[in-house]
């Protein structure tokens, strides 16, 4: 029996290397062969190797669109569509998880008829026929045999032939929700024209293509008809594999132009792995309140997040939110139960807090090594008034000395302030000591580390000196600003033993490659009035460290004010450096506190900008901001 299972999974890959062999060789994308049509791509062959690889994926993209629904509380008498239902894949799953009925549509007629054979085809090769219509008639009455006269049996599905592109034949108000995994990308098939994919292309022609009136009719037109076919309030989600951000961004664009469907393009990862897919959700609304209030369509658009770079969308967790806050009645929120399973919940906040750590050390590389370039610029240039055009970072190694970072601690902030898509974010903080070089046995700075590299096949290769990685950089957008502040009585302090007087603050832009962020950097002194050193010993700093919490969090809250809806706090860094001031005293103290926000645009179309400095520009109105919250 392993044998033969072995020897068919065998003849069903072949089937499939077969039939890719048949395609042209520019054309890679299922949609870009045989002239985008379905029905003629997907063959006999085709069909079954096709369903024969991909049945557990198949459920696992199934089963996150039926989460993204959010119908846990009325599963039992819910009726589905599924759009491009393909062989029933989709369909089993839907069954399978207690769905009363379900109905698909898709335009190949090769998969309509592996669909047709029921949920044994699987054991069966293509060369089998069909069972006889009596054994068809005794497991239908074998299905209803116990049941009460009052008790619906549950619904095997249906299917029909039909090009979703050109709309859906069916009533309005018929379904309770709507599913589909990798067959909504083919509405972005340009049939006519030389720019059409279906015969390769160039990626220059991405705008005219996406842009062309076909794509933009085939999109209006299929959500418009989604729309009444789904009852008011009713959710779709729809599993894609975009070719481009620009297919993305279409999207979201064909659903803007549809009067009362409202959605936006989701990133969740529905596998054990690492593996992340898009998914483009809508919902019906017939609220005329919805039309009217900016704040309410706003919250149905949730934040973009860093997830789906290059793409611009959002993630699980903030469309089950943005659903929760849009409900327009109490009697709509007792019948919905929009709970996110808390599996889905902790595997969205890893995913976060795993990007946002290593945004934070990109952050610490880039503007170690960017500052050591700007400062050896203008000593080339005898130019030392230009270095005030950099806000130094504490953790710079210049001028014979070496930073060390201790009291390293890291916070994870579920307060709502950070990464307001999954409300989770990443804070760190450290305490900088400078020491001399020859203290550090020729340590060696950050920027100057040996990096490891690995070639493609996995072997590890040689270690190499890195200054800086390509695209890695961090660009100032201006000078450093200062802003006076009045004495402030630092909190948890028996005494004003601490006062923030000097904030001085200036923006950057950070490119990695994986993704542009917004940089801001506020430095903060607290002076230590004389006489009180001994009131911070015995405390344990305990004024000092709350007056760098402070800091940051005034610094996020200045920043969060200014943004309104360009962007979004996504993680923070906090530095601390500790020094004698001659000014105050012979035993005066100060506390000087650097914080660096990291923030992520909400921008339209994904990617990466061609614009100057990455499409950022100075926030407006920061410095009235900052002012407001220090003094």
């Amino acid at each position: 029996m392993f044998a033969k299972r072995q020897s068919f999974a065998f003849q069903c890959r072949a089937r499939a290397a077969a039939a890719m062999s048949r395609a042209p060789r520019e054309a890679v994308r299922p949609e870009e062969r045989a002239g985008g049509d379905a029905d003629k791509y997907y063959d006999r062959e085709v069909t079954e190797a096709y369903t024969e690889l991909n049945v557990r994926t198949q459920s696992e993209l199934t089963t996150r669109c039926l989460d993204m629904l959010c119908l846990e509380g009325e599963a039992r008498d819910a009726v589905l569509l599924d759009v491009g239902c393909g062989s029933g894949l989709s369909g089993e799953t839907l069954t399978r998880q207690g769905y009363r009925a379900w109905v698909g549509i898709d335009a190949s007629a090769a998969m309509l008829e592996r669909a047709t054979r029921g949920r044994s085809a699987s054991k069966r090769t293509a060369d089998e026929k069909e069972p006889p219509a009596d054994d068809a008639r005794e497991r239908e009455d074998a299905r209803t045999k116990g049941l009460n006269k009052n008790e619906t049996p549950p619904a095997r599905g249906a299917v029909l032939r039909g090009d979703f592109s050109q709309g859906l034949p069916f009533r309005a108000g018929a379904f309770d929700g709507c599913v589909s995994v990798s067959a909504a990308q083919w509405l972005c098939v340009w049939t006519t024209g030389k720019l059409g994919r279906k015969g390769g292309g160039d990626e220059n022609d991405d705008d005219v293509h996406f842009a062309s009136p076909a794509v933009r009719e085939n999109l209006s037109r299929f959500f418009a008809a989604l729309r009444v076919a789904l009852r008011p309030g009713a959710c779709a989600a729809l599993q894609v594999y975009p070719r481009t951000v620009r297919e993305t961004a279409a999207f979201e664009e064909a659903l803007a132009r549809v009067e009362r469907m409202r959605g936006t393009a989701v990133v969740a990862f529905p596998h054990g792995n690492a593996s992340k897919k898009l998914f483009v959700c809508a919902r019906r609304d017939d609220d005329d309140v919805v039309d009217d209030d900016d704040d309410a369509a706003r919250r149905l658009a949730p934040p973009r997040c860093l997830l789906a770079w290059p793409h611009a969308a959002t993630c699980e967790a903030a469309w089950h939110d943005s659903l929760r806050a849009f409900r327009a009645s109490e009697k709509q929120k007792q019948k919905q139960k929009h709970v996110l399973k808390s599996s889905t919940r902790a595997r969205s906040d890893r995913e976060h807090v795993a990007a946002q750590r290593r945004a934070l050390r990109s952050l610490r590389r880039a503007r170690v090594a960017a500052y050591a370039a700007f400062v050896s610029r203008a000593d080339a240039e005898r130019n030392e008034h230009e270095r005030a055009f950099f806000l130094a970072p504490f953790d710079a190694e210049l001028h014979g000395l070496i930073t060390e970072t201790v009291d390293v601690s890291e916070t994870i902030v579920r307060d709502g302030s950070m990464c307001p898509c999954a409300r989770v974010g990443v804070s760190t903080s450290a305490r900088v000591v400078s020491l001399p070089r020859n203290a550090g046995d020729g340590a060696s700075t950050d920027a100057e580390k040996p990096r490891r590299t690995f070639s493609r096949d996995g072997a590890r290769g040689e270690t190499k000196k890195a200054s800086l990685e390509d695209p890695l950089s961090l660009t100032p957008l201006g000078a450093p600003q200062s802003v006076e502040t009045r004495p402030r009585v630092c909190p948890r302090a028996n005494a004003a033993s601490a006062s923030v007087s000097t904030v001085t603050f200036q923006e950057f832009v950070l490119r990695t490659s994986f993704g542009d962020f917004g940089v801001f950097a506020a430095e903060t002194e607290a002076r230590a009035k004389e006489g009180e050193e001994g009131v911070r010993k015995k405390e344990g700093e305990t004024s000092f460290a709350a007056a760098a919490a402070s800091v940051s969090t005034r610094a996020r809250a200045a920043l969060g004010a200014c943004l309104r809806g360009a962007g979004s706090v996504v993680c923070g860094a906090v530095l601390s450096r500790s020094s004698r001031d001659p000014s105050v005293g012979s035993r005066g103290e100060k506390e000087d506190t650097q914080v660096w926000v990291l923030w992520w645009p909400s921008r339209v179309v994904g990617g990466a900008s061609a614009e100057k400095n990455a499409g950022f520009l100075e926030t407006s109105g920061l410095l009235e901001s900052v002012r407001d919250a220090f003094s």
